[in-house]
Formats: C-alpha cells, sequence, structure tokens
C-alpha cells in the first residue's frame, strides 16, 4: 500500500471509523485461518493534520466460537492531543474516552506509543478478561482541566496552562501526570488525575498535586471549586496575601450526584490574613486542613492586636476536631483597631483601657457546629473606671466565654449563642440568628437574663455613683480624640 488522500471505514475497530489520510505506506495482507479471518499490518505509516503515526498489527475475528485476538503496537511521532481519542480502540471505556476528549484544549503529544494484545472487544482488561493494554502519550503546550465532567451545580476547576506531561493507561488504570503547569502566577506540580478502574461502575477520578504562590492568586483558583462552592462567604469575606504552598487529595465521582471527597492542606508561610472585619493576622504560619464543610488549623502561628496566638489541633472522637488556641492581645492594638468601628457610646470604655489580656481555651468543631470555651486571665489589664468595673492593673482577675455556632435550620443561615462571665460579678449572655436581630443580656451583681428583643441591663449594687459615671461616659474631646487614634487618653487640666 502506498496511497495519498486515502479513506478507510473501519466500523466496530476505532472510535472514529471513518479515517482520511493523506498518507498511508505499509503492508497489509488478509487470509481465513481455520474459521477466523486474519488482518496483518506490518510497517504501516500514516499521517493527516490530526496524527503522523506507524504500526504494526495482527488481528483474528469472525467465527464467533473463538475468541478473537488482537497485538498491536502503534507509535504516535505526532499527534493532535484533542483529536488523539478518535484513533483508540471503540471497546475502551467510555468514561476514559469522555474524560480524554474533554479534559484538553489544544496541545500535542510527541513520541506516544499503543501496545494491545489480547481480545479487543475486552479493551482495556481485568482480572476476569485479562490482557495486555498500554498507552503513553507524552503530552506538551496544552490546557489541562483535571475534572472536566463536574456537575455544574458541584462548581468547576479552572484549567491549568502551559501544560507538560503525560497520559498513560495500564490496562484498566487511566492517568494524567502533570509534571509542571501554571495557573496565572501560580505553579502548580506534580498533578495527576487517576482512574482506578474504568470497568467499576461508579467509577472515582482521583486528582493529586501541589501549588505555590500569592496566597490571593491560590484563593482566586479555589473559589469556583467544589472546595469553596459551599462556602460561599469565605470567598466574599476572608483577605489573604502573601506566600503559601497548597496540597489537593480529591476523589470526584465520575457519574451519579454524590459530593467530592475533599483533603486540601494550606501551608502558611508568614501571610497576612483578615476575616471580615476582625483583627488581621500577621506573620502567619503554619496550616489550615479543608476536609468537611469547615477549614481547621492543624497548627498556626501569627501575630494579631500586639501579641502571639497560637492554635494547634489535638485528637478527637469520630467527625469531631479540637483545637486549642492561646495568645495575648495588647489594649493599645485593640483600641486601634476598634477605633472607627465601636459605638461612640463605648469610647469611654476602650479610652480607660490599659495592659495586656492573656487567654487559653479550647475550640469544638463537629461539621458545621462549633463550641469554643475560652477563659481570660486580666491580671495585667487595667480600666480606669467608676465602681463597679473598676480594675487597677496587677489585681487578680479572671473571665471566661463560651460561643456556640449552629446551623439555623429556619433561615437557611447559622445561629450564634454566647455567655460569660467576669471575676465573681458581672454575667453576659446573647444569641443571634441569620435574619433575626440581635439579642444581648449584661448583669453586675445579679444574672444577665437573656430578652426577647434588644439589650438588657441589670445592676445590683450596694453603692453606685451616678455622677462619675455621667462624667465618665461623656468624656473631654482630648480623650475622645485620643480614642479615635487609637492611643492613652491625655489629662485635661
Amino acid at each position: 500500500m502506498n496511497s495519498p488522500n486515502l479513506e478507510l471505514d473501519i466500523s466496530g475497530f476505532l472510535v472514529d471509523p471513518k479515517l482520511k489520510l493523506e498518507t498511508a505506506k505499509g503492508q497489509i495482507a488478509w487470509q481465513k485461518i481455520k474459521g477466523q479471518w486474519q488482518i496483518s499490518g506490518k510497517d504501516v505509516v500514516f499521517s493527516n493534520p490530526d496524527v503522523s503515526a506507524s504500526l504494526t498489527a495482527n488481528y483474528l475475528f469472525g467465527d464467533p466460537k473463538q475468541t478473537d485476538s488482537l497485538t498491536l503496537n502503534m507509535q504516535f511521532e505526532r499527534a493532535t492531543l484533542t483529536e488523539a481519542h478518535r484513533y483508540l480502540p471503540v471497546e475502551m471505556d467510555r468514561d476514559a474516552r469522555t474524560y480524554l476528549s474533554k479534559a484538553f484544549t489544544g496541545g500535542e503529544i510527541q513520541q506516544g506509543s499503543l501496545s494491545i494484545k489480547g481480545d479487543p472487544n475486552q479493551i482495556p482488561y481485568s482480572a476476569k478478561f485479562p490482557g495486555e493494554f498500554t498507552l503513553n502519550l507524552p503530552i506538551k503546550n496544552t490546557t489541562f482541566n483535571p475534572v472536566p465532567t463536574l456537575p455544574v451545580s458541584q462548581g468547576s476547576w479552572p484549567a491549568f496552562t502551559n501544560i507538560s506531561g503525560a497520559v498513560m493507561m495500564k490496562e484498566s488504570t487511566l492517568k494524567v501526570r502533570v509534571d509542571k503547569a501554571n495557573y496565572q502566577n501560580v505553579l502548580l506540580q506534580s498533578i495527576q488525575a487517576t482512574i482506578d478502574d474504568i470497568n467499576a461502575p461508579n467509577s472515582d477520578l482521583k486528582v493529586t498535586g501541589s501549588a505555590s504562590g500569592d496566597l490571593n492568586e491560590l484563593l482566586d483558583y479555589i473559589k469556583p471549586t467544589p472546595i469553596l462552592q459551599k462556602r460561599p462567604s469565605v470567598a466574599q469575606l476572608l483577605s489573604v496575601s502573601g506566600p503559601a504552598n497548597l496540597t489537593v487529595d480529591l476523589a470526584i465521582p465520575l457519574s451519579g450526584s454524590k459530593d467530592p471527597d475533599l483533603d486540601i492542606r494550606l501551608t502558611l508561610l508568614g501571610n497576612r490574613m483578615q476575616w471580615s472585619d476582625f483583627p488581621p493576622l500577621l506573620n502567619t504560619k503554619g496550616s489550615l486542613r479543608i476536609q468537611d464543610d469547615f477549614p481547621v488549623p492543624e497548627t498556626i502561628r501569627a501575630e494579631v492586636l500586639g501579641g502571639n496566638l497560637q492554635v494547634t489541633s489535638q485528637s478527637a472522637k469520630g467527625t469531631e476536631k479540637l483545637m486549642t488556641i492561646a495568645g495575648g492581645i495588647n489594649t493599645n492594638e485593640l483600641k486601634k483597631h476598634l477605633a472607627d468601628k465601636s459605638d461612640s457610646t463605648f469610647a469611654p470604655v476602650l479610652s480607660a483601657m490599659t495592659g495586656r489580656i492573656n487567654y487559653d481555651g479550647q475550640v469544638r468543631i463537629d461539621k458545621s457546629n462549633i463550641d469554643s470555651n475560652v477563659r481570660f486571665n486580666l491580671n495585667a489589664f487595667g480600666l480606669n473606671a467608676p465602681e463597679p468595673l473598676n480594675k487597677v492593673i496587677n489585681t487578680p482577675l479572671t473571665a471566661r466565654l463560651n460561643l456556640k455556632s449552629n446551623p439555623d435550620q429556619k433561615s437557611g443561615g447559622s445561629m450564634l449563642s454566647w455567655s460569660g462571665q467576669i471575676g465573681e460579678r458581672i454575667f453576659m449572655q446573647g444569641s443571634s440568628a441569620t435574619g433575626s436581630p440581635v439579642r444581648q443580656a449584661y448583669g453586675i451583681g445579679m444574672p444577665a437574663t437573656l430578652p426577647q428583643n434588644g439589650i438588657a441591663l441589670g445592676i445590683n449594687t450596694n453603692e453606685l455613683d451616678l455622677d462619675a459615671w455621667y462624667a465618665f461616659l461623656k468624656p473631654s474631646p482630648a480623650s475622645d480624640a485620643a480614642t479615635k487614634k487609637g492611643g492613652e487618653p491625655t489629662s485635661s487640666q
């Protein structure tokens, strides 16, 4: 055979049965042996704009009493990656062929190979139907979507660019190996997408890999993915900057509506992180892990409000996660942070604060339920306020706070409740739910009873100097200005 512009119709063998070849050379022979047809090809070379390849083959078929047999060795000198699936055997698993046809945009294959030995009707073979099937397609200059078949309702994975790697199959195992790639300025390495058994019903696509770059760009990458699809508040309220590393381990069903299994680890390398209007974490180091509904710190160290924060995960039962926290707060930094955020009613209290607050405690997380218990050491804290709130630095005082967050079935949002105590005489509690007003209660010398709406304040004391409290709550202009700057009040003459 030595034919230009050859058209072949080989139904039942290749995905695309109609081949148009610009050139085709080689030896093809056929004969009937003991009730079976034998077609053999030797030194067959063919090419068109999609592919340039060569093969040797021997194919026995046609006798219903005997098993068909194919021995094929094909070398791809070059091939257009997006069209390569058309030249694969039609008996190859549909999910695998669909994945290969959708995962890549552009790109090329150079020096690839395909080897088959066995019954072509059982490709890609299994323990029940043994045979040999090996595919190796080195790829480059392509764009790769690691999860192209994910339902829109579950999010999407942005594509990688500047890909170099390989598509490989060994019997029923399909792998796409990406040695390196880019997303914006993020460098992705050791990306691997695997289908362990493409013959199995309800197969999972497993994706592993790592990325390094600016944390904000890493966050941009995972915003549309299943990682944050169910956590929109993370993308909306979290602001980040600085370098970081990300490792990903996913199991994504190729069919059905089952949610993906996630195991994401974010390694922080001295980052700035801020959630909404909360105080920013500076020089943050450690790691966060996302497996269920809530990102959980494994170990975090950061600077916040002039002190050091440390968060460490501990072992817990079942799905529950337990973290310990410890740190300190400089009241001057607290005043700076709250100066433009607090109601003017609280300005005198902020201005009167001095010293330092130390704290430690535990946070328990079970799926979307959070239960926090924090203890405060106020020995080094001072409050220059009238009695019964006056506190002198270096006098003993402790406090506690319990904070709980649970899903709110009515609103579909979350419900927050808190309770606490300062010393032996001050009590507080409150609650807030999505779409409902905040309720708060404070008691001095008596329990805090939560009202139906708004704020409740109760005081039980033998003596209350109203003149002193009036003067305290109506600070001088100099004191008010100092509070807004986050500094100490200046004395008035």
